[in-house]
């Protein structure tokens, strides 16, 4: 829904991300292997999209940094990781097709929300295969 939201709106609602956390963190005390694997996720997504949000001066939006931290609780750390990648991923290629063929601008927004709840699905369900596909590529 918040991907959705941020298309049509360029917002990511608040009240949904305090939906968001208290499930994430009974999801995350159900499915994950420990609770601290779920803080340090919320840590690194949070804080890494903090810091971009930071030195981009206005270029990423804060709701972009608070669904970070939220996912980051759902997904764990290593997940966070993959989600994050796929979210840079296809938002850099969506943005060079957007800005190549004339539909936006390079001042225009493009809302980020879409592709970081796309790269937690993505991860949600397959960051295992992804990390251990990954890792086999390089070692």
């Amino acid at each position: 829904m918040q991907a959705f939201i941020d298309l049509d709106h360029q917002i990511l609602l608040d009240e949904i991300l305090m939906l968001m956390l208290p499930t994430g963190i009974i999801y995350a005390y159900y499915a994950l292997p420990d609770m601290w694997d779920s803080l340090y996720g919320a840590l690194f997504a949070g804080g890494l999209m903090l810091l971009i949000f930071l030195l981009s001066r206005g270029g990423m939006g804060a709701g972009d940094v608070k669904l970070s931290f939220v996912l980051g609780v759902w997904l764990g750390f290593k997940a966070s990781i993959v989600c994050l990648m796929l979210a840079f991923v296809f938002g850099g290629i969506i943005g060079v097709l957007l800005l190549a063929s004339g539909i936006k601008q390079r001042k225009d927004p493009i809302p980020f929300g879409p592709f970081l709840c796309i790269g937690a699905y993505i991860a949600l369900l397959f960051s295992p295969y992804l990390i251990y596909f990954y890792w086999n590529l390089f070692v």
